[in-house]
């Protein structure tokens, strides 16, 4: 029987990234307008959970971007442009997943202590983000 093949296309990468990003937009606009009244921004050394959770989020971000270089190790000279196309989007689809996970982990924290310290972590992971958006020229360097 022959193999059938999913069509790749690669918008849907795009639409993906898109649609992650404006979730965290969205979410963090409305976590700076609840924090915009009641919310203060406040640095102690003695509480932990200010230094502990800004580096679990580096965490994510940094499995994030091991899940998706080891992705790429696996695979075999002999493999097909699109069972390599296949594993480029979903190494991309975890790593963006990862990253969001961080942001959104932040913005619930900034949302519970009600420290916009958390919010200028979870601006900054945004912006690591947008860098990580798919891009045809890292197509054409990786294979």
């Amino acid at each position: 029987m022959a193999r059938q093949y999913n069509q790749y296309d690669p918008k849907s990468l795009q639409t993906i990234f898109l649609a992650l990003l404006i979730g965290q937009l969205l979410f963090g606009f409305v976590v700076w307008w609840l924090l915009t009244e009641n919310g203060t921004f406040y640095f102690n050394l003695s509480e932990t959970t200010l230094l502990v959770v800004p580096l679990l989020a580096l965490l994510l971000d940094y499995s994030g971007n091991l899940f998706y270089k080891n992705g790429f190790k696996k695979q075999h000279p002999t493999e097909d442009v699109i069972d390599r196309l296949g594993r480029l989007q979903s190494a991309h689809i975890v790593r963006f997943a990862l990253t969001e996970a961080g942001t959104l982990l932040l913005l619930v924290m900034a949302l519970l202590y009600e420290n916009q310290f958390y919010l200028l972590f979870a601006t900054l992971n945004i912006v690591y983000f947008i860098s990580l958006r798919p891009r045809i020229i890292e197509f054409n360097n990786t294979y």
